[in-house]
């Protein structure tokens, strides 16, 4: 038996810099690096949000959400900077969806 804690990230549709979308090669990119950090991944469609930044400005965000499972919280965690990096986001959300998955 192996216990296994399920995430969820979403990765906004468009720039923080400029609300420009992102290239389809940046989502090949970040699929190929949860595929080979994580062993695979699960596209779970489409989530639409808003958040307040720091300077109490709305912002209004349609992301595609990712899930990936672990069991390794801190391995979980990096995938947050790749997305800052790669699509040019000043936050990022990471949800834990599950922490006890079994797979026996």
């Amino acid at each position: 038996m192996i216990r296994i804690r399920e995430y969820s990230v979403l990765v906004p549709i468009t720039r923080d810099s400029d609300r420009k979308p992102h290239s389809p090669s940046k989502y090949i990119e970040f699929t190929d690096s949860l595929c080979d950090m994580f062993g695979g991944y699960t596209y779970a469609g489409m989530q639409y949000g808003v958040w307040v930044d720091k300077n109490g400005n709305e912002c209004h965000d349609e992301s595609k959400d990712y899930r990936f499972s672990t069991d390794d919280w801190y391995t979980a965690t990096t995938i947050v900077g790749l997305v800052k990096d790669l699509f040019d986001q000043r936050a990022v959300y990471l949800r834990e969806t599950s922490w006890r998955t079994e797979i026996l």
